[in-house]
């Protein structure tokens, strides 16, 4: 999945020092009236102390009287507003101590108004928003202290907007492999690799047998959930590709391998080079990973906490590879799914860890 950076120019208004840490009248609010969202805006406070909803509403439409906010100590919620189409007002926002929940509003097409979160203390769920097309308004999330839950946007088509999440602390370590799986990845940790797609990377560690010829079924992602649990030990890992594919050169497609926090989700480390790669023909190619303290300048960096994470294997057409080519020159489209080369309905790759 191409991973798309997106810079926003923010204003933020400049405020009186005095005000800049006013604390809002009230602890906890619970909205459903424009008139409501008004008045708290009137109040030109910064800090809700307690929980924020603004829900069950087909009267609010408009979010900017709440520019003033900077921070939520509790949670806060968007849930079932019939008639409210952004988040825009809530642009200061910088931190959410609780769960920040974006859900069942039908005419929110993006979430750009969270820009400025970094941090969410609860769960962060953005869930059953029909028109919601992208992520980008989630940009610069750092960590999430409990559960990702990302489903039910009909018209969301990828999670690039995750570009800067790199810890969940709240979905368990074990247990949840294959969590928010998009339509266009398969994630089955209990395949066996070969009829079927799919399989985990939990050998890893003891570096065992991996997968011989497995699939990558055209057209899709293929992720293989494991647990990064080595970073006591200091331990690295390294995995090797090869197949007996025809070489992809004429098409303009690539193989591509590469790890993410979420199956089939934006590389890691901001997509960094050492967490992912492109070949025309895997044979060989080599990935390294790390968890130790000081990793290997060559090595993708996994970070040192047990975790969930995933490494993934697609064939497509990518904006990356082809930059320096002529659109006229292209042998692909980029962003088509890969149509098979050879006949086969599959891109077969042998995975060796060492």
């Amino acid at each position: 999945m191409k991973v798309i950076l997106r810079f926003y120019a923010i204003f933020l208004m400049v405020l009186p020092s005095a005000v800049l840490s006013a604390p809002c009248a009230d602890n906890h609010y619970d909205i459903d009236q424009q008139s409501a969202v008004n008045a708290l805006g009137a109040l030109n406070c910064t800090i809700v102390t307690g929980n924020l909803s603004i829900s069950n509403s087909s009267d609010v439409v408009d979010l900017n009287a709440l520019s003033s906010l900077v921070e939520v100590r509790g949670d806060l919620a968007v849930h079932a507003n019939s008639n409210l189409a952004n988040l825009d007002g809530l642009l200061n926002i910088a931190v959410v101590e609780g769960s920040l929940t974006i859900s069942s509003n039908p005419l929110i097409f993006n979430i750009d108004g969270l820009i400025s979160v970094t941090r969410v203390g609860g769960n962060l769920t953005i869930k059953s928003n029909d028109k919601l097309t992208n992520l980008d308004g989630l940009a610069n999330v750092g960590s999430v202290d409990g559960e990702l839950d990302i489903s039910g946007n009909n018209a969301l088509a990828n999670l690039d907007g995750l570009v800067k999440l790199s810890t969940v602390l709240g979905n368990p370590a074990s247990g949840s492999y294959c969590y928010n799986v998009p339509s266009n990845v398969i994630c089955d940790p209990d395949a066996d690799g070969r009829v079927n797609p799919g399989g985990n990377m939990d050998f890893w560690a003891d570096k065992t047998w991996g997968f011989e010829n497995t699939p990558i079924p055209n057209g899709k992602v293929v992720a293989y959930p494991f647990l990064a649990n080595a970073g006591p030990a200091n331990g690295e890992g390294r995995i090797i590709f090869s197949n007996n594919m025809p070489d992809l050169r004429a098409t303009d497609y690539y193989w591509k391998g590469w790890f993410s926090q979420t199956p089939g989700g934006p590389t890691l480390n901001d997509g960094n080079n050492y967490c992912q790669r492109y070949s025309p023909n895997p044979n060989p190619q080599e990935m390294r990973w790390s968890q130790a303290s000081v990793p290997d300048r060559f090595a993708c960096d996994l970070g040192s906490g047990e975790r969930v994470l995933y490494f993934n294997m697609g064939v497509g057409c990518y904006e990356e590879v082809l930059a320096d080519k002529p659109l006229s020159e292209r042998n692909c489209t980029v962003g088509e799914p890969f149509p098979g080369i050879g006949g086969y309905g599959a891109y077969y790759v042998k995975v060796y860890p060492r």
